[in-house]
């Protein structure tokens, strides 16, 4: 990890970020069953999370500050 004491930008696998957080390579984010998914309102607005047991199968999600909607089509998590 390297930070960027001008910039205050943070780079993972990379020694030259180029926004406040650039990681160079995949990156994971939690996973969850739709019946324990985290609360909206305390993650805030733009979280994202990986839910596995959607209908139609695993989806990314992100958080609107009240519901957790699927990436794919901005529908609410069921």
């Amino acid at each position: 990890m390297v930070a960027d004491g001008a910039t205050g930008f943070i780079g993972i696998g990379t020694s030259v970020p180029a926004t406040t957080l650039t990681v160079e390579g995949p990156a994971r984010v939690g996973r969850y069953v739709k019946s324990s998914l985290p609360a909206t309102n305390i993650d805030g607005a733009g979280a994202l999370i990986y839910v596995w047991d959607d209908a139609g199968g695993a989806v990314l999600a992100f958080s609107d500050g009240t519901d957790w909607r699927r990436v794919t089509d901005r529908a609410v998590i069921s």
